[in-house]
């Protein structure tokens, strides 16, 4: 998680911060939750594609979503 990657670098060590916890937060995992949801409420809505253009067509929007998905853990 990002803030495992935070504490071990030492982000946030002032005076003026203080970290929470190390654990993670409801609201974090209520977050991870619905976004989980969202995301899988799209899959399942999506069409089989029947033909070879349909699919070449659906699978160029995949790099924009593989790519939001990569950098946002």
């Amino acid at each position: 998680m990002i803030r495992e990657i935070l504490v071990k670098q030492n982000v946030g060590q002032t005076v003026d911060f203080r970290w929470r916890s190390h654990e993670i937060s409801r609201i974090e995992g209520l977050s991870d939750a619905v976004f989980a949801f969202a995301v899988t409420l799209l899959v399942v809505s999506l069409e089989v594609p029947k033909t070879f253009n349909e699919l070449a067509s659906a699978m160029r929007g995949f790099g924009a979503f593989a790519s939001a998905l990569c950098c946002s853990s």
